[in-house]
């Protein structure tokens, strides 16, 4: 049972992410005449409820879109991230115990150690996310960490 949940997670993943936001980017593409990859944005921002609130359909239809859109991607995106947060649990778990090893340290890792490096993790990947930015947008550090975080705390 716990195999056929995971393989459904990974798959509502794959379908949310490869199928159900392009299909939806489409559609706003169609109706509001967005670009291709500001209507990925706007169906991304609404289906993970982040919201910058800088794109909002214009038409009646793209209103009944979104409506129609949230109802069904907000579960399913809820469900993918669950999935997601499964497995880098899990993954973070098996580099510590393979780092801890590798170090010599024969007992198995605590909660709290676990929890630490969960949290060296995520700070890794914010800064990571900085310095796309930076790179990327040419924007100064302080917008870069502002836009990270908004973003991965789902401010928005």
């Amino acid at each position: 049972e716990g195999w056929i949940l995971r393989q459904q997670g990974l798959l509502t993943m794959l379908f949310t992410f490869f199928v159900f936001t392009p299909a939806w980017a489409i559609v706003f593409n169609k109706i509001e005449g967005w670009a291709a990859w500001d209507a990925y944005i706007y169906v991304f921002t609404v289906i993970t409820t982040i919201g910058y609130g800088n794109f909002s359909p214009a038409k009646p239809a793209g209103m009944y879109a979104t409506i129609f859109m949230g109802l069904t991607g907000i579960p399913l995106m809820c469900y993918a991230l669950a999935w997601i947060g499964t497995a880098s649990q899990r993954c973070s778990h098996l580099i510590l115990k393979k780092i801890r090893k590798s170090l010599g340290f024969k007992a198995k890792p605590s909660k709290m150690q676990e929890i630490y490096f969960s949290v060296f993790l995520f700070m890794a990947h914010f800064a990571h996310c900085v310095i796309v930015f930076c790179v990327m947008e040419a924007w100064t550090i302080t917008t870069s960490c502002y836009y990270t975080f908004v973003t991965l705390s789902t401010i928005g």
